[in-house]
C-alpha cells in the first residue's frame, strides 16, 4: 500500500484545524523542521483552513495537468521505445550475412518505410497542432491513420481540417482519417 505523505500532512492539518474550531483552542504547536524543539505558532484557523484547501485544490489540478501530459509524453515514450526495438532487429537482420539476401533486402526496405512513417506522423501532428489543438497523437495504419487530439470537444469544421491536414501528409482519403477526443479534464 502506498501512502501519499503530503496528504496525510493535510489530513493532519485538518483535523487539528477541526479540532482547535472544537474546543476553541487558536494555537498550535508545530515540530520544527530542523529538530531543534517545539515551535509555537499562532494560526487563526479560518485562514489556515482556507490556504490547505486552496492549496490542495491547486496541487489536484496541477496532478490533473501532469496526467494529461503524461498521457502524450509516455505514448510518444513508448512508440519510440516499440521503434527502436523494430530497428535493432531489422538492423540484426541486415547485419547478418547468413540471412536470405531477400530477407536483408525486406528488412532494410521496412526500415526505411519506418522513417518515413515518423516523418509523417510528426508532419501530422505539427500540422494539427498549427490548428490550435494543444496536443495530439498521429497513428498511421495502412491507408489511413487515428489522431487523438486533446480538446473539451470538436466541432465539425475543426474536425473536417484535422482530416484534411492529416490526410494531404499521409496521403490518404479524408474518410480513412479517425479522430479521438480526449477530454481536456481526464
Amino acid at each position: 500500500m502506498i501512502i501519499d505523505l503530503k496528504r496525510v500532512k493535510i489530513a493532519g492539518i485538518l483535523l487539528i484545524i477541526i479540532l482547535s474550531g472544537i474546543f476553541g483552542i487558536s494555537r498550535l504547536y508545530v515540530l520544527n523542521h530542523n529538530n531543534k524543539g517545539v515551535q509555537e505558532v499562532v494560526v487563526k484557523s479560518a485562514d489556515l483552513t482556507s490556504d490547505v484547501l486552496n492549496s490542495d485544490m491547486a496541487d489536484e489540478e496541477a496532478i490533473s495537468q501532469e496526467k494529461k501530459n503524461n498521457f502524450f509524453a509516455e505514448y510518444r515514450l513508448e512508440r519510440e521505445r516499440m521503434r527502436s526495438r523494430q530497428m535493432e532487429m531489422l538492423k540484426d537482420i541486415i547485419n547478418n550475412e547468413k540471412a536470405e539476401k531477400k530477407a536483408r533486402e525486406a528488412a532494410s526496405l521496412r526500415m526505411v518505410e519506418i522513417t518515413r512513417e515518423m516523418e509523417k506522423e510528426l508532419k501530422a501532428e505539427n500540422l494539427v497542432k498549427s490548428k490550435g489543438i494543444e496536443d495530439c497523437i498521429v497513428l498511421l495504419q495502412s491507408g489511413g491513420g487515428t489522431v487523438v487530439v486533446e480538446k473539451d470537444n470538436l466541432s465539425k469544421e475543426e474536425e473536417a481540417e484535422i482530416r484534411r491536414a492529416v490526410g494531404s501528409v499521409v496521403g490518404s482519403d479524408y474518410a480513412r482519417i479517425f479522430i479521438i477526443v480526449k477530454n481536456g479534464d481526464a
